[in-house]
């Protein structure tokens, strides 16, 4: 056996010295050293594509190639275009192979299909779990599009927009959420946030994925917390939530669901601006101990509350009571009060509270009324109105021939079962002289709720008015409704 492997080699050594070149399976040869596997070669001229896929040559500039008999680099093995081949496949697709003592192998091929490309694959040649490719596992960075990677994974593309792309094969709507793909940030394995995309429990589109947020405390998937989601149908996003019912829903487990602060000094407010697509829109703001309502163009305040005192501004951004109305026009309160009485009251439940507003311009109790089902019990006032609500009522007469009075009174309609409350406003008594005498009047015709000065104040009178042996008849002459300003121009 010896004698055959010196004799083979004294031939190629002769050969070398002789021609520069040596073939094997071949007598022609294309470089310094050719094996010619199919023993295919033409004896003379270049062989042809089909011949060279089985040659192996080494040619005079050190290049090597297998399957090509003109390397252009230091080793070029070439092969036929394919995709790659399924794991538990050990005979691949593959044009070169680094193969493993064991059941695991490293393929690198050239792609068929479009668009088409190269490809490198951890190949389990057993079995159908797919390995691990490891890229620098002791040490060092990766750069894709870059020959200069500054993080672990730097990806520089040469268009307007570097794009990673991480996709699932998942094809039919799944029955529960499914994961499809996702990314992890984190200082190790087990404690990271992530950023994944969820195909939702029987979608029928499966382009369609929502967008979440994570938290994880296990390399485990099923221990992650979403902690915000984007539905991709309606572009809702949930805050604590995975099924958001709005463009914002925020659902939280401690008391303060949602903080907006502004960088603005203490005598400026922070603001939310709510509205529609036209561009009507409301401030909402906050700052130095307040919150208000606030029109967005002109920042004039609507509604202010000081949230130290508890006053609250309609109108005003200084309130100066618990409630402060200021309408923006004279003579004009802006405050209206609508649906106070009830066909249901009766006499025993129903009220007509009276208000005022006094020098400062506070509402103020003015009194209550006396309910009563008669309007006079010495002589009669008769008020031509039917419709609920508050008049003013002037009762005048004479007496003796030589005194004449004038009594205006507030008249309430508060139902149909209790008619009438009445309230004394004003009282004007004159002698035949022309002069007036409210205390003689009062003295002599001893009027049983007259006053020195019946124009201040409000009181309740019984209409029992009577002097010496004369009995007045009075009778209603003015009955017009009364306002809340022609009220006070009457104190």
């Amino acid at each position: 056996m010896k004698k055959p492997k010196l004799l083979l080699t004294f031939l190629l050594l002769t050969a070398a010295g002789t021609y520069a070149q040596v073939g094997v399976g071949t007598t022609n040869p294309q470089g310094i050293f050719n094996v010619d596997g199919g023993k295919d070669n033409a004896s003379s001229g270049t062989p042809t594509t089909a011949q060279q896929a089985n040659d192996l040559v080494v040619l005079s500039t050190g290049n090597v190639g297998v399957g090509t008999i003109s390397p252009l680099n230091k080793l070029v093995v070439k092969g036929t275009n394919n995709q790659p081949s399924a794991q538990n496949v050990d005979a691949t697709n593959a044009i070169l192979r680094v193969d493993g003592s064991s059941n695991h192998a490293l393929d690198f091929g050239v792609l068929a299909n479009s668009p088409y490309g190269a490809y490198i694959q951890s190949q389990n040649k057993t079995g159908a779990t797919g390995l691990p490719l490891a890229l620098n596992p002791s040490a060092g960075k990766v750069g894709i599009g870059t020959t200069d990677p500054t993080e672990a994974l730097t990806v520089i593309s040469s268009t307007n927009a570097a794009e990673i792309g991480l996709f699932s094969n998942v094809t039919v709507p799944p029955s529960s959420d499914v994961m499809a793909a996702q990314i992890k940030l984190g200082h190790s394995k087990d404690w990271f946030t992530g950023i994944r995309s969820v195909l939702p429990s029987g979608s029928a589109n499966t382009g369609l994925l929502d967008l979440q947020l994570t938290t994880g405390t296990a390399s485990s998937d099923n221990t992650q917390v979403a902690r915000l989601t984007v539905k991709a149908v309606s572009g809702d996003v949930g805050i604590g939530t995975t099924n958001p019912n709005a463009k914002l829903d925020v659902l939280s487990s401690a008391k303060e669901v949602a903080r907006f602060t502004s960088s603005q000094t203490t005598t400026n407010f922070g603001h939310i601006a709510i509205g529609n697509n036209t561009g009507a829109w409301a401030k909402l703001a906050a700052g130095s101990g307040a919150f208000a309502i606030r029109n967005y163009s002109n920042d004039a305040t609507v509604f202010y509350t000081d949230l130290v005192t508890g006053s609250t501004g309609i109108g005003t951004a200084s309130p100066s009571t618990k409630l402060e109305v200021d309408s923006g026009t004279a003579n004009d309160s802006g405050f209206k009060m609508t649906k106070l009485t009830s066909l249901a009251s009766t006499s025993s439940n129903a009220s007509v509270a009276a208000i005022g507003v006094d020098a400062t311009g506070k509402v103020v109790p003015l009194g209550s009324s006396k309910k009563t089902d008669g309007v006079a019990t010495n002589g009669t006032v008769d008020v031509a109105v039917s419709t609920f609500g508050c008049y003013q009522v002037t009762v005048s007469g004479s007496f003796g021939g030589y005194k004449t009075f004038a009594d205006q009174y507030i008249v309430s309609y508060a139902n149909n079962v209790t008619k009438m409350s009445v309230k004394h406003i004003n009282t004007v008594y004159s002698v035949s002289n022309g002069t007036t005498d409210d205390a003689l009047a009062a003295s002599a015709l001893n009027i049983s709720s007259a006053t020195l000065a019946p124009g201040h104040g409000l009181y309740n009178i019984t209409f029992n008015v009577s002097g010496n042996t004369n009995v007045i008849s009075a009778k209603a002459l003015v009955n017009t409704e009364v306002l809340s300003v022609k009220t006070q121009l009457l104190w």
